[in-house]
């Protein structure tokens, strides 16, 4: 399982560049004293942070600058997603323990990659995020999350790693997300009041003004795109939780 379980949440886990005393940095360093005897241990664990710091990045940069709205309004939200993947990673180790290891079945081969019809489903949907209601964006969204709190290796790099080899013929969240943020850009480029509709519908969303969003030109992308952004931001949260969970188990034995 990748050394993932961890059944006791993170104390207090802070984004990256947001150091706190007990951040996986801070925790790293204090610890490099007494592990000073076992320097491949302590290269491992900056390796670990760097792979897990070159993920978040990547995942928070998906989404073009320019259809961006959270730092407008205020709104940055990273540190109320990182709280609440504390819990709810922590929720689900806890209760992934109960059940038996996760072994292949013998004999199973497969010609053709298939995600299940789950996934299916939640990607397809996925791939029309900037065309579908708000709700089901959000519904489809908050299903993935879930699904990345798991503590299942394969689970976790099919989900989580942008970086991951995948197959020509398989399909991945990573491939869908540059998909519809690449086909957002041309966009963009042709509507050139875009990202003031993308602010006023977050304030309006907020609950900050009473603009009639119907009303607004190409309402259901701009909705989509604040889903994209909010997305994007609690899957680097989850992917930055369990890597100090995973940190803070290692530091323990």
């Amino acid at each position: 399982s990748d050394g993932l379980v961890c059944s006791q949440p993170v104390g207090d886990v802070s984004p990256p560049g947001r150091e706190s005393s007990s951040s996986p940095m801070a925790m790293l360093n204090s610890s490099l004293v007494n592990a000073v005897s076992e320097p491949e241990a302590v290269t491992k664990m900056y390796t670990d942070l760097q792979r897990t710091e070159s993920v978040v990045t990547c995942i928070l940069s998906l989404v073009p600058e320019m259809a961006k709205s959270s730092a407008q309004t205020g709104n940055f939200g990273y540190d109320t997603y990182v709280r609440d993947a504390q819990q709810q990673v922590a929720e689900c180790f806890a209760a992934c323990q109960k059940w038996p290891a996760f072994q292949t079945a013998e004999g199973f081969e497969q010609d053709v990659f298939f995600e299940g019809a789950l996934l299916h489903v939640l990607f397809n949907r996925l791939q029309r995020v900037l065309e579908q209601p708000y709700e089901i964006n959000l519904a489809v969204t908050g299903l993935l999350a879930q699904l990345g709190h798991f503590p299942q290796a394969d689970v976790h790099n099919f989900l989580l790693n942008p970086f991951a080899q995948i197959a020509d013929h398989c399909t991945s969240i990573w491939q869908i997300l540059r998909q519809v943020c690449a086909e957002l850009t041309v966009h963009m480029q042709r509507s050139p009041g875009f990202q003031h509709s993308v602010v006023e519908c977050r304030r309006r969303l907020m609950g900050l003004t009473v603009s009639d969003l119907p009303n607004m030109p190409h309402s259901s992308m701009v909705e989509g795109v604040i889903v994209l952004e909010e997305f994007c931001k609690e899957l680097a949260a989850i992917v930055y939780v369990k890597a100090a969970m995973r940190l803070q188990e290692s530091l323990l034995d």
